[in-house]
């Protein structure tokens, strides 16, 4: 748990330390979604495969500003003095994986929700399990990309590959450390549909920092106990 707490403290503090320039970034990622959120309000009714399709595409451009700001974030943590120009020269140094990132969700995200929907149709047990699989391979998948996305810029050799690679590896032997991220994530996540001004001002840079805060902390311990590997025993 100490990662956890450590995590937790780091990230409070680089928000707090760039509190304004990091609510203005929020609000810049807020509006790259914006158009699939209209779309969405707009089409909900419809239901079809179209608009479906249509609404997850708008979602492409919320990678690029995703990636941007955790590149961001990662600066922060390294005592780096941010400004707005950073983060738009991220926008474009970070396009190719943000592009692979959001290519990937966006089918990742048309296949589940086809077999949810596909599933739905039956009543009998069997479709329910379907269900419940694609609900936790989606998890799952949620769950790599939170710790990828901070770990993406701490590699000497970027590769989208290697992030979710890492992030995996991770994910299995820092458990509780990644719990308290998904936790915290989703707490965020249902706070926003109730109080949406929290996605305007604050959610995607307090999911952000904290993420940026525990995998830190956690790439450091992987880092010590690596450096006690190599060390000769006396």
């Amino acid at each position: 748990m100490r990662i956890a707490f450590e995590g937790i403290k780091k990230g409070f503090l680089i928000f707090w330390d760039e509190s304004i320039k990091l609510i203005f970034l929020n609000f810049l990622v807020f509006l790259s979604l914006l158009p699939a959120l209209l779309f969405f309000s707009v089409t909900a009714a419809s239901g079809s495969v179209l608009t479906s399709f249509m609404n997850t595409l708008l979602i492409l451009p919320f990678s690029f500003f995703v990636f941007a700001l955790y590149r961001i974030l990662y600066d922060c943590r390294q005592g780096i003095v941010i400004g707005f120009k950073s983060f738009f020269r991220y926008l474009r140094l970070m396009a190719r994986p943000a592009l692979i990132f959001g290519v990937i969700n966006l089918f990742a995200v048309l296949m589940v929700g086809w077999n949810l929907r596909f599933y739905a149709q039956f009543e009998e047990a069997w479709a329910g399990i379907f269900q419940l699989t694609f609900l936790s391979l989606t998890l799952i998948w949620a769950t790599l990309q939170l710790i990828m996305l901070p770990l993406y810029p701490r590699l000497e050799e970027p590769s989208f590959r290697l992030a979710l690679k890492n992030a995996a590896a991770i994910m299995g032997r820092y458990l509780l450390p990644v719990l308290a991220l998904v936790l915290w994530t989703a707490l965020f996540v249902a706070a926003t549909f109730y109080v949406q001004i929290l996605g305007l001002l604050v959610s995607f840079v307090f999911i952000a920092v904290l993420g940026e805060g525990i995998v830190g902390e956690i790439v450091i311990d992987v880092q010590e106990v690596q450096k006690e590997a190599r060390t000769p025993k006396t």
